[in-house]
C-alpha cells in the first residue's frame, strides 16, 4: 500500500508539468459507476500552517508566513480523481515553488470527481509578511501610541492611541492596519478633548470585527458618558451607530466587553443610569454584524446595583451568565444575584437567583462555566444557614438555569467557602478551594473538593490543612492534560515548618492525592509561590522563587513533576547565590513542549547584581538547552518585560530594565530558537532611557510574525509618541 501511494504521487508530479494532475485507478471495479466525490484527503502549504485546520468540506483557508515561496500538496479523496492547481506547484512533491510577494496571493485548487463533471475548488489565501513599522499617521509626544495592540482573526492589527492630539487635546485615535502595509486602513478619532478614543479596551470578535470601548469619551458633550463603537475588521469603518451614555460619568462599556461565539458581544456598564436611577449598571447584547442592540437592557433597579460587577461568564452552549455581587434584590441589600441569559435573543432563561440575607454577594468570587454546560456560583461571603460568611458554592443547569442539588456551604463562621476560587476539569467535574474554610476546627487550615458537575455532589473526602493559617489551596489549582490537578498551598506550615508551603497532585476522578505532599524545608520558602505550570506530557513545572537550597536564602527553585505519579523528574535547576530568586517572574511553556524559566533578579555568574536570566528547558527530560542568557550590567534585570511563545515554538524575550549602549534601561526584544535557546538575529533595543518601559510583544494564533508595542518609546525626537513594529524573523 505504501508503494503504491508514491507511485501515485510520481504520477501527480509527473502530470503537474502539463498543468493538470491526474490520478492512477485506485483499482475500483470497472463496472461500478464513477464517484461524483470531489474532495480533498490532505491539504498542505510549505510556507505554513493553513487556518483552520483541514477539512474536506472546508474549502477556504488562509496562511500568514514570513517566506518568500511555497510549495502546495494536494492529494484527492478518489485517487482516479484530477486535480488542478492555479500555480507552478506539484500535488505531492515540490517541483517550483510559489514565489511570493509581500501581500496576499491567492492559489486555487480544483478537484474534478472521477465522473468528469462533479468539482469542487479549494482556495488558500497565502499572506506574506515583512517586517515593517506601522506608522502613527498623527504623531505627538507624550501620546503613546501602541497602549494597546490586537490582531484579528483575519491578520488585521488594531492599534491604540488614547492619548492622540491630533484634532483635540487627548481626544484619542483607534487605528487599522494590514500587516502588510505601514500606513492605516482606516481610522477613528474622538471628538473632544479628554475623550481618550480607545482607553478601555478593544475587544476582537470571530467574524474579523472589534469593538472599541472608551469610558471617558464626552459622547454628545455629557462629561465621560462613556461609548462602544463595532468597527469593521477589514476597512476599519465603524459599523452602525455609536453606543453610548446620557448622563455624566455613565462611563458606557467601563466594565467589559464580551465576545460570543457567534460573534455578538456583551456590553457591562456597572454606572449606567437607567431610568435615572444612579449606578444601577446595565448590561446590553449587540450583534457583531451590524452594532445593532439585541433584545431589551437588563438593568438593575435601585441605586448602587451596578449590575454585572462580578463579571460575565460564556457558556458552551452559547448562553451566558451575569454575575452582580452587590444587587439588591426584593429589598435585600447587596443580596447578589445571578442570571441566565439566551446568547441570540438577550432574553433571560428562567429566575433570577439571589442571596436571601443582607450582605450574602451572591457570586462575589464570580461565576464558572464547566465543560458540560453547566456552571458553578461561588459565594464566599454568603451568610448560609444563618452562619455570617460561611460561604456557598451552587451547581446550576446551563440550560436552564435551575440549581442542581444543594449547596456546598460552610460550617463555621468565616469559612468562606469558595474564596480561593473554582476550577473546572475537562471532564464537567470541579475544584473548590478555600483557603479560610476551619476545617475539624483547624483555623483557616484551608479545604479543597472535588465535586460532580452534573449532581453537585462531593467526590471523596475533602483534603485540609493541619494546622491552623495552613490555608490548604491559597495559590490555586492547575489542571493537567490527563485529567490529574495539582494543588499549591505556599503558605502550608508542612511538617512543622512554618510557611514551608506545598503541592500536591490529585487524581481528576477520586479526588484522592496521588504520590506524596511535594514542601519547602525551611521556614517561609513557600513552595509553589511563583506558579505551576502544566506539559502538553502531563509532567508540570514547580516554580518557587522563594525557596532556600543549599543554605542560600531565597534562591529559587525550579522543578518537573511528573503528573502521573507526582515524582520528581531530575534535579531541581536552583539559584547560587542570595537573592537569586530562580523562577520568581514565572516559567512558559512553548508550543513545541519546552519551556523557560524567567528570573529577573538573578545573579549572573560572573557576579552581576540582578544581571537577570532567561533558561531553555527539556519538556521531557528537564535538562536545561543551550546557555543561559543574562544580562551584562547590574539591574539588567533580563526578562523582566515578560517571555511570549510564538506558533513556530520560538519564543521573544522582553526586557524593559536593561541597558544598552551605555543608555540605562533602554530595553530590549530578543527572538530565541524554541529547540536550541541560541538568540536569533539582533535584539531590537531602545535609544532613551525608559524607551520600553511599557513593552508589550503580541503573537497571532497562526502566523510567523510577531508584534513590538513600545507606547513610551521616543520617535523622531517626540519623547513618549510610541512604536509599533511588525517583526518577520
Amino acid at each position: 500500500m505504501h508503494g503504491f501511494r508514491l507511485l501515485h504521487r510520481l504520477l501527480l508530479v509527473l502530470a503537474v508539468l502539463f498543468g493538470v494532475v491526474a490520478c492512477s485507478d485506485s483499482g475500483n471495479n470497472s463496472g461500478a459507476s464513477a464517484s461524483n466525490d470531489a474532495t480533498l484527503a490532505e491539504l498542505t502549504v510549505s510556507a505554513g500552517t493553513i487556518n483552520p485546520a483541514f477539512a474536506p468540506g472546508t474549502t477556504d483557508y488562509t496562511v500568514i508566513t514570513g517566506k518568500a515561496s511555497s510549495t502546495v500538496t494536494a492529494i484527492p479523496t478518489q485517487t482516479n480523481a484530477t486535480v488542478t492547481i492555479s500555480e507552478a506547484a506539484s500535488s505531492g512533491d515540490a517541483i517550483s515553488p510559489i514565489e511570493l510577494n509581500a501581500g496576499e496571493t491567492e492559489i486555487s485548487v480544483t478537484v474534478t470527481a472521477p465522473d468528469g463533471t462533479s468539482s469542487q475548488v479549494y482556495t488558500v489565501m497565502i499572506a506574506r509578511v515583512v517586517s515593517l513599522e506601522l506608522l502613527d499617521p498623527t504623531p505627538g509626544a507624550s501620546e503613546r501610541f501602541g497602549s494597546q495592540v490586537v490582531i484579528l482573526g483575519n491578520g488585521n492589527i488594531v492599534v491604540s492611541d488614547p492619548q492622540d492630539s491630533s484634532r483635540f487635546a487627548s481626544s484619542g485615535a483607534v487605528h487599522l492596519y494590514s500587516p502588510f502595509s505601514s500606513t492605516p486602513i482606516g481610522s477613528l478619532y474622538g471628538d473632544a478633548g479628554g475623550d481618550q478614543l480607545g482607553s478601555s479596551d478593544i475587544t476582537a470578535l470571530p467574524n474579523g470585527n472589534y469593538v472599541v470601548s472608551s469610558e471617558h469619551d464626552n459622547e454628545k458633550g455629557v462629561v465621560e458618558a462613556g461609548s462602544v463603537r463595532l468597527v469593521d475588521g477589514h476597512s476599519g469603518v465603524q459599523i452602525g451607530s455609536t453606543l453610548a451614555g446620557g448622563t455624566v460619568f455613565e462611563n458606557m462599556g467601563s466594565r467589559s466587553v464580551t465576545a460570543l461565539e457567534n460573534s455578538y458581544y456583551v456590553v457591562v456598564s456597572l454606572f449606567d443610569d437607567v431610568n435615572g436611577i444612579d449606578n444601577v449598571g446595565s448590561v446590553r447584547l449587540i450583534d457583531g454584524n451590524t452594532g445593532i442592540q439585541i433584545g431589551s437592557t437588563i438593568a438593575g433597579n435601585t441605586a448602587g446595583d451596578t449590575l454585572g460587577n462580578a463579571g460575565i461568564t460564556v457558556l458552551g452552549n452559547g448562553r451566558y451568565v451575569i454575575a452582580s455581587a452587590f444587587d439588591d434584590v426584593n429589598g435585600i441589600i447587596n443580596a447578589g444575584s445571578v442570571r441566565l441569559v439566551d446568547g441570540l435573543t438577550g432574553l433571560q432563561i428562567g429566575s433570577t437567583l439571589a442571596g436571601d440575607a443582607p450582605f450574602d454577594h451572591l457570586a462575589s468570587r464570580g461565576t464558572t462555566a464547566l465543560a458540560n454546560g453547566n456552571y458553578v456560583i461561588a459565594s464566599p461571603l454568603d451568610s448560609e444557614s444563618g452562619i455570617a460568611n460561611a460561604g456557598s458554592v451552587r451547581l446550576i443547569d446551563g440550560s436552564n438555569g435551575v440549581q442542581l442539588g444543594s449547596a456546598i456551604v460552610g460550617d463555621v463562621e468565616n469559612d468562606q467557602l469558595g474564596l480561593t476560587g473554582i476550577t473546572a476539569l475537562a471532564s464537567g467535574q470541579y475544584v473548590i478551594t478555600s483557603q479560610d474554610d476551619d476545617e475539624f476546627g483547624i483555623v483557616n487550615a484551608g479545604s479543597v473538593r472535588l465535586i460532580d458537575g452534573s449532581s453537585g455532589e462531593q467526590i471523596g473526602n475533602a483534603l485540609s490543612g493541619d494546622a491552623d493559617n495552613d490555608t490548604l489551596g491559597s495559590n490555586g489549582v492547575t489542571v493537567l492534560p490527563n485529567g490529574h490537578y495539582v494543588i499549591v498551598s505556599s503558605y502550608d506550615d508542612e511538617n512543622g515548618v512554618v510557611n514551608a508551603g506545598s503541592v500536591r497532585l490529585v487524581n481528576g476522578s477520586t479526588g484522592m492525592q496521588v504520590g506524596g505532599t511535594l514542601s519547602g524545608n525551611v521556614e517561609g520558602d513557600l513552595l509553589g509561590f511563583s506558579g505551576i505550570t502544566a506539559l502538553p506530557n502531563n509532567y508540570f513545572v514547580v516554580a518557587s522563587g522563594y525557596e532556600d537550597q543549599n543554605f542560600i536564602v531565597d534562591a529559587g527553585t525550579v522543578r518537573l513533576i511528573d503528573g502521573s505519579t507526582g515524582v520528581q523528574m531530575g534535579n531541581a535547576f536552583a539559584g547560587d547565590v542570595e537573592n537569586d530568586r530562580l523562577g520568581f517572574n514565572g516559567v512558559t511553556l512553548l508550543s513545541n513542549g519546552n519551556y523557560v524559566i524567567a528570573s529577573a533578579e538573578y545573579d549572573d555568574e560572573n557576579g552581576i547584581v540582578d544581571a537577570g536570566t532567561v533558561r531553555l528547558v527539556n519538556g521531557t527530560t528537564g535538562l536545561q538547552i543551550g546557555s543561559t542568557l543574562a544580562g551584562d550590567v547590574e539591574l539588567d534585570s533580563l526578562g523582566y518585560g515578560g517571555i511570549t511563545p510564538l506558533p513556530t515554538g520560538d519564543y521573544v524575550v522582553a526586557s524593559n530594565r536593561e541597558d544598552v549602549n551605555g543608555v540605562v534601561n533602554a530595553g530590549t526584544v530578543r527572538l530565541v530558537d524554541g529547540t536550541t535557546g541560541l538568540q536569533l538575529g539582533s535584539a531590537i533595543v531602545g535609544s532613551t532611557t525608559s524607551d520600553f518601559l511599557r513593552v508589550s510583544v503580541v503573537s497571532p494564533d497562526h502566523g510567523a510574525f510577531y508584534i513590538v508595542a513600545t507606547p513610551n518609546a521616543e520617535r523622531d525626537g517626540q519623547v513618549e509618541a510610541g512604536v509599533v513594529r511588525v517583526v518577520v524573523p
